[in-house]
């Protein structure tokens, strides 16, 4: 919050939020908030760099770094989201406009609230969309458990959480400002989300 870029400033996420080690109090947490299994130092930091994405398609700026999630996860819509990861993935942006912009970002009540400030004369106002161009569904398996097995799994809940497999592609549209007509219709990137089957947990009576 507060973070201030001039012309040609480039913004590096992984920069400013560091690491996420527990050395710098980052907590275990959900990489997926539907998915409590799977849990790293710092998951869920991408649905912060996911809404500072969208802002930034948004005003226009210069996307220089960004990669999709592996998997096309529910907290952020696909064709929009941005995965990073400490020496891995990045998001990167440059401030490619003509007059400083700077970040407000609050956090409360379990949402992240992101705006980038900025003067604009433009004529015209902006919309993202996407367009699903594929999809791949997912197929089920079950897998028998004891009752009282380590993992701690219930009847019916999910060993694997299923995904399905996505191509978007993500345009930035344009709207007259007076008469909010359509004008243009720009390309900027596509996304491609992988496929996972699904493995349920049966429970069996212990032998």
């Amino acid at each position: 919050n507060g973070k201030i870029f001039l012309p040609e400033d480039v913004f590096s996420f992984n920069e400013l939020v560091g690491n996420t080690t527990s050395s710098n109090g980052y907590k275990l947490a959900p990489i997926d908030p539907d998915d409590e299994n799977d849990t790293i130092y710092g998951g869920g930091v991408s649905q912060v760099a996911s809404a500072l994405y969208y802002c930034a398609l948004a005003s226009e700026l210069e996307i220089i770094e960004r990669e999709n999630h592996k998997y096309a996860m529910d907290f952020f819509s696909i064709g929009l989201d941005a995965y990073t990861k400490w020496g891995d993935a990045d998001l990167r942006f440059r401030n490619n406009l003509e007059y400083p912009i700077q970040i407000e970002a609050s956090a409360s009540g379990g949402k992240v609230t992101i705006k980038i400030m900025g003067t604009s004369e433009k004529d015209y106002t902006v919309k993202l969309k996407t367009v699903v161009n594929g999809k791949e569904s997912y197929s089920t398996s079950y897998e028998n458990k004891d009752s009282d097995n380590t993992e701690g799994y219930r009847d019916g809940q999910y060993i694997t959480k299923p995904y399905t497999g996505y191509t978007v592609t993500t345009y930035l549209c344009k709207y007259d400002a007076e008469t909010n007509q359509q004008t243009t219709e720009d390309y900027l990137t596509q996304s491609t989300y992988d496929k996972r089957d699904g493995v349920i947990c049966k429970i069996v009576s212990n032998s």
